[in-house]
């Protein structure tokens, strides 16, 4: 699963992992600690990487070791859909002004913070700037192209729930080689 920052990865991902009871992992989490042991934002970790590769490939390296894995497993990552091919891929879509009012009013997003409206929309533009550009350079890949996608969903005005069981009935079609939505807009 991969989208917008703001989008609602962490919170579909946790309320897929508890409805499948599958192991689940983040590479946000792990860019969020690395920056966090250089003493960095995640958006200077973002603006590092694009000088440091290290940094992609000790996260994307963790990615990649999941390929050989029996396990169901739901991933929220930028380039999970890249290095696991035959993973259901996930795009969740959301505009950045919205994103930015949810990361505003979000307490718990204690990892992230900003001072107002304006530099948390500018702050989560740049990340994302970074991060296109950046996997473009290396990979040679679109983040946001929607081709390289099982399944978009706009997660403007819906909720988790609503999220997560759009996502499970689509993979159950999916199995079953029955059509389903690619581009869900609540």
């Amino acid at each position: 699963m991969t989208g917008d920052i703001g989008s609602g990865k962490s919170r579909v991902s946790a309320y897929l992992r508890d409805k499948l009871n599958f192991k689940s992992y983040s590479t946000g989490d792990l860019q969020r600690h690395i920056a966090k042991q250089k003493n960095l934002t995640t958006l200077e970790l973002n603006h590092l990487s694009e000088k440091d590769e290290s940094i992609d490939h000790e996260i994307d390296g963790f990615t990649k070791s999941l390929r050989d894995t029996k396990e169901d497993l739901i991933i929220d990552s930028r380039l999970a859909w890249h290095f696991l091919p035959t993973s259901f891929k996930i795009y969740l879509f959301l505009e950045p002004v919205v994103a930015a009012e949810r990361i505003l009013r979000d307490k718990n997003r204690l990892k992230e913070s900003y001072a107002n409206f304006e530099e948390t929309l500018k702050a989560i533009q740049a990340r994302q700037k970074s991060e296109i550009n950046r996997f473009k350079k290396m990979y040679h890949v679109k983040l946001n192209d929607w081709n390289n996608y099982d399944l978009i969903i706009n997660t403007k005005k819906a909720s988790v729930r609503e999220v997560g069981n759009q996502i499970l009935t689509s993979i159950e079609l999916k199995k079953n080689n029955q059509k389903f939505p690619k581009k869900i807009f609540f």
